[in-house]
């Protein structure tokens, strides 16, 4: 996949693209940092390729750990030019979605994984890692999820959903209404359902609405 030509992105973002691709390109580690419209639990977007998500989950954080084929809105960072090629197995990137926008904590987790990131790259050793980097131990190994399908807003009747779902969250049945685009009801696909990412922010047509994944 190449960003550089991805005519899905447009002003001032693919100006941004173009700055960053040299030293993408360069590179044979890759972190990319973000954070969400909506409270959530922090989670890594591992892309497709499983040596993506070994070396994810080898990190020891975040809690969950997404494997997915990317998005409508544009080709990621995470997945441009050698990352996203399964015969790259010695190059490795993630996407951290780190918490909400406005919380600190979102912080705190950027700063901890970027710790874990560097040591398990060896960039610098572990005894380097500034102590107010490192967060609380994680109570368990991460988990893996992955992406089976996305729901997009339709045209028609503004989309709603039926509760303010969190990312990571675990709807138990199958056939559970979620929400409603263009007036029709989103239901999840299969038992134990893990939502990523819902939100009505940006709910425009075309856009995502929510992600389904299934527990690995």
């Amino acid at each position: 996949m190449d960003w550089r030509h991805d005519t899905s992105v447009h002003g001032s973002e693919h100006r941004r693209v173009l700055a960053l691709a040299p030293f993408v390109e360069r590179s044979e580690w890759l972190l990319d940092l973000h954070s969400m419209h909506e409270p959530g639990e922090p989670l890594g977007l591992a892309g497709p390729l499983a040596h993506h998500a070994a070396r994810a989950l080898g990190l020891g954080a975040p809690a969950l750990v997404v494997a997915d084929a990317g998005h409508r809105a544009g080709c990621r960072m995470r997945d441009h030019g050698a990352y996203g090629r399964a015969d790259e197995a010695s190059r490795f990137a993630l996407l951290v979605e780190c918490g909400f926008h406005g919380a600190l904590s979102s912080l705190d987790v950027a700063h901890d994984m970027l710790a874990r990131f560097l040591v398990a790259s060896g960039a610098i050793d572990e005894h380097d890692v500034p102590a107010a980097w490192r967060g609380e131990p994680a109570g368990s190994a991460p988990r893996l999820v992955v992406v089976t399908e996305a729901v997009n807003v339709a045209a028609g009747d503004a989309p709603r959903l039926a509760r303010p779902w969190v990312n990571g969250e675990v709807v138990p049945q199958a056939g559970t209404v979620v929400g409603w685009t263009a007036g029709q009801p989103v239901l999840t696909p299969y038992d134990d359902c893990v939502l990523i990412m819902p939100t009505l922010v940006h709910a425009a047509p075309g856009a995502t609405l929510v992600r389904f994944a299934r527990q690995r």
